[in-house]
């Protein structure tokens, strides 16, 4: 039961990012950047994410 919880939750976890990933890539298709920060688009997603 603990183990099918976990993959449970793996999968929503999974979809939830599939569905953020693609709407930040649709909300944001011009380049930004921010100033003194060598870092792409996807990278600063990726930091967002990881806080």
């Amino acid at each position: 039961l603990s183990g099918q919880l976990k993959i449970d939750q793996f999968i929503a976890d999974n979809g939830g990012f599939t569905l953020s990933y693609g709407a930040y890539k649709n909300a944001f298709k011009s380049k930004h950047t921010l100033p003194n920060l060598n870092l792409t688009e996807d990278q600063l997603f990726f930091v967002g994410l990881s806080q």
